[in-house]
């Protein structure tokens, strides 16, 4: 059973009133007293161990811990060593929420009892499983750019690339992707700059950043106007 003092409480900044030795709890009535005499170490309500599908240990994920619903206590796990401590001195249902980079969001419930004295949580054990996240196989463009001539101008043949600062994207081409649409760069992430240009228009340019999650980029939508030459 893990269990914390009161100086190692203090240390990670938990205010437990059980803390002291001084504040007894009051008696569920089975034992005949009106006060239980408990001692002052607190304890942790759950221990958790965090697995991936095929039994694999997570190393970072992030948890919270929820008992009583959306009104109830609620907080942040705590973990070190590869270990995960859930609630401290709390009993009830108690709902541990889980995520970690490339699995999707699970939970899972546990009920935490008190010890037979009625002084704190009986420990759960508690295994959580996040599931690995689904990637689709499609490839993202990075960016998807409107391309115009002002006023209604029509552009024809226009020239459009794109750089990546920091890569060997250099002036790399863009593609039609549609009427007036171009798709620069695909499943590629970073500081963009896109350049078009065109017989009889003035050159324009953007810059965007691209950024993307556990498996494709987040595609970024921008416009660019070309001016007639003289216009």
């Amino acid at each position: 059973m893990r269990s914390l003092t009161c100086a190692a409480l203090a240390l990670s900044a938990l205010a437990l009133a059980a803390c002291d030795p001084t504040d007894p709890k009051e008696d569920t009535g089975e034992t005949g007293d009106s006060w239980l005499d408990c001692d002052a170490m607190a304890v942790y309500s759950t221990n958790v161990t965090v697995v991936s599908e095929d039994g694999a240990a997570i190393a970072e994920p992030e948890l919270t811990w929820q008992i009583g619903g959306d009104s109830g206590e609620s907080g942040a796990c705590e973990g070190w060593d590869g270990a995960w401590y859930c609630g401290i001195e709390v009993t009830g249902l108690m709902t541990i929420t889980g995520d970690a980079w490339g699995f999707d969001v699970a939970s899972v419930e546990v009920d935490i009892p008190l010890d037979e004295d009625g002084c704190h949580p009986v420990p759960q054990d508690v295994t959580l499983t996040l599931p690995y996240i689904a990637c689709t196989t499609e490839e993202v463009p990075s960016v998807s750019l409107t391309l115009t001539g002002d006023a209604g101008a029509v552009v024809t043949d226009p020239t459009v690339t794109y750089s990546v600062a920091g890569t060997d994207h250099e002036d790399e081409p863009c593609y039609p992707a549609g009427s007036d649409t171009w798709h620069c760069g695909y499943e590629v992430s970073g500081d963009f700059t896109i350049s078009a240009s065109a017989d009889g228009f003035e050159e324009a340019g953007a810059s965007v950043t691209v950024t993307g999650d556990e498996c494709h980029v987040i595609t970024e939508a921008i416009a660019l106007v070309l001016s007639p030459v003289g216009g």
